[in-house]
């Protein structure tokens, strides 16, 4: 097959910046493109630098118009390889106190749909359908998933810009539906008890430094800073152990970690 290329190559203009450091000077062309307000970028992508936009936009034209005869081989190949997997696929069965929880993919659709029965398998109750939570939004990356000790709340999270800045929302299993109480930024979150959650947020430069405890029902701006790593080099998770009985704040980087409990 021909690949046919658009008509004008997008080309980087070079603006030479001059840096130095330990006495050896060197020339960077492209530094324009390291936009300095990347953090506000992130949350705000229109406040990008028109220069670096456009640029950006010029690449994703090119490559769609070069790419453009090929559309009939990659739906063929898209095809092929939905035709090897089973897509009514079911995870095994996790058990928990009176339930068994567990998630699966329905034929057609692109997320899962998360669940619980009864120890038996029957009485199913949707917990999180994230097709439906998807459908209204061009791009949707669902995040973590905790239900409460007293099997009635759910916490779960989902990205809707791509930034990778979730949003935590609580909700009510036996309703179905949320609280009015979201959280910004959280990236993972382990139940206490059933009336209170720990949870990591990142901050400006998109690390999660900072640990949190929340009480269902309070304002998330009381809830009370329990750890803050101010080394820049490591990043947080918190989580459950398997007992149920502690929470572990785990602290690391490329060679090291550290947990607390």
């Amino acid at each position: 097959m021909n690949i046919i290329k658009p008509a004008v190559t997008p080309r980087a203009s070079k603006e030479p910046l001059v840096y130095e450091a330990h006495g050896v000077q060197w020339t960077d062309h492209y530094a324009w493109l390291r936009a300095e307000n990347w953090k506000e970028a992130m949350r705000e992508p229109d406040k990008l630098p028109v220069p670096i936009k456009t640029y950006l936009q010029d690449e994703n034209r090119y490559c769609e118009e070069a790419l453009a005869a090929t559309e009939p081989l990659q739906k063929s190949l898209i095809r092929e390889m939905r035709g090897r997997i089973q897509e009514n696929e079911v995870s095994v069965p996790e058990p928990d106190g009176p339930f068994l929880y567990a998630d699966r993919y329905n034929e057609g659709e692109e997320h899962p749909v998360y669940f619980r029965t009864a120890l038996d398998g029957r009485c199913e109750t949707i917990l999180l359908n994230v097709n439906v939570q998807a459908q209204d939004h061009e791009y949707f990356d669902h995040g973590l998933i905790e239900h409460s000790p007293d099997h009635k709340t759910l916490l779960w999270s989902c990205d809707t810009s791509g930034a990778e800045y979730y949003r935590l929302f609580i909700r009510d299993i036996e309703s179905g539906r949320d609280s009015s109480t979201v959280i910004e930024d959280v990236e993972s979150a382990a139940w206490a008890d059933s009336q209170t959650f720990f949870y990591t947020r990142v901050d400006e430069d998109h690390r999660t430094s900072k640990v949190y405890r929340h009480v269902l029902g309070s304002d998330p701006s009381d809830d009370k800073l329990v750890y803050h790593e101010k080394d820049n080099r490591f990043f947080c998770d918190v989580y459950t152990s398997r007992s149920c009985k502690y929470v572990f704040i785990a602290t690391g980087m490329n060679d090291q970690d550290e947990v607390l409990f």
